[in-house]
């Protein structure tokens, strides 16, 4: 059964959902401090439910309530409390673990397949 809450989505699709350009929410990831997408090994940005969301109330106390940044982005800290130091630590630690890892692979498959090559080649020059 497909759970909902795991579903992620590209910029673009939340650009279309919510009618904010890209480069907007990209520029508020720099200046909010609660909205924090997951990036890709390959850096593209996913957005959950919650974050989706997040953006709308974003839209609004900027755009209907009139909130400038800084004063949206006080309200929503003190709203969603941001991860404490050592919880950010981590999370971009194992981030950064993970994008090695994927590199390693990356590197031992490439590896292999030159290995497979190589062999190949031997195997055609022995004949």
């Amino acid at each position: 059964m497909l759970n909902i809450e795991n579903i992620s989505y590209s910029i673009g699709q939340v650009s279309e959902m919510t009618g904010i350009a890209q480069s907007t929410l990209r520029y508020w990831e720099t200046v909010i401090d609660v909205l924090t997408p997951r990036t890709t090994p390959g850096g593209s940005r996913r957005y959950n439910r919650h974050e989706i969301e997040l953006i709308g109330t974003i839209k609004d106390l900027l755009y209907n309530q009139g909130y400038t940044i800084k004063g949206a982005n006080q309200f929503l800290k003190s709203k969603f409390p941001f991860p404490n130091d050592d919880d950010r630590s981590i999370s971009e630690e194992k981030e950064t673990n993970d994008q090695q890892s994927f590199k390693n692979i990356k590197s031992s498959l490439s590896s292999l397949q030159l290995i497979e090559k190589l062999e190949k080649i031997k195997k055609i020059l022995a004949e």
